[in-house]
């Protein structure tokens, strides 16, 4: 491994242990990454509608990454996320026009990765992504893989619409066990 992969694993691993969320990877000359974040109220701004679920997210969220995302705090962040995630659909469904606060909850922990060479892909963080967690929840013994993860659509514009991505790259972030980037290529 060379000295660049070294220092996009590390920024990567740090940036991940902030309470931020992690809108987008950018590749820069050289292959070094410029990662971008978000607190949690730029990222979800006004959503009046459904303050106390997404309340409740923010709070088993936080609770996961400051926990060092032990395997104790992924069934509260796994509940709250779907239980955000159903209260929009049903929301969105009699006509309350949430079509964007319901892109942010399907692209919540979704990341966009881009670079100079045009295109761009998706990634997900194995730790932090609800519903790659809830692989885990599912079989916490099973090799780290996105089986239950087979459509990722983050919620930033692209610029070619409708960017939908199926398959992957899996980047470790240390060694051995621990935290993975999953990278969809389009």
């Amino acid at each position: 491994m060379d000295r660049v992969q070294r220092y996009n694993q590390r920024l990567l691993r740090e940036a991940a242990q902030e309470p931020r969320i992690i809108r987008s990877l950018e590749v820069m000359p050289g292959r070094r990454i410029r990662i971008d974040t978000a607190s949690w109220d730029e990222y979800w701004g006004y959503a009046d509608d459904l303050a106390a679920e997404i309340a409740e997210l923010k709070n088993a969220w936080t609770a996961l990454i400051l926990g060092k995302f032990a395997a104790r705090w992924r069934c509260d962040l796994v509940r709250a996320y779907f239980s955000l995630l159903t209260r929009c659909l049903d929301c969105h469904s009699r006509d309350h026009h949430l079509l964007s606060l319901l892109r942010k909850v399907v692209g919540f922990e979704t990341i966009r990765v881009f670079g100079d060479c045009g295109g761009s892909a998706a990634a997900v963080l194995n730790t932090r992504h609800p519903v790659y967690l809830l692989s885990k929840l599912a079989n916490p013994r099973a090799p780290d893989n996105p089986k239950y993860l087979p459509l990722i659509c983050p919620c930033d514009e692209f610029p070619e619409g409708e960017a939908m991505y199926w398959h992957y790259r899996r980047i470790p972030l240390v060694r051995s066990g621990g935290g993975q980037l999953f990278v969809y290529p389009p």
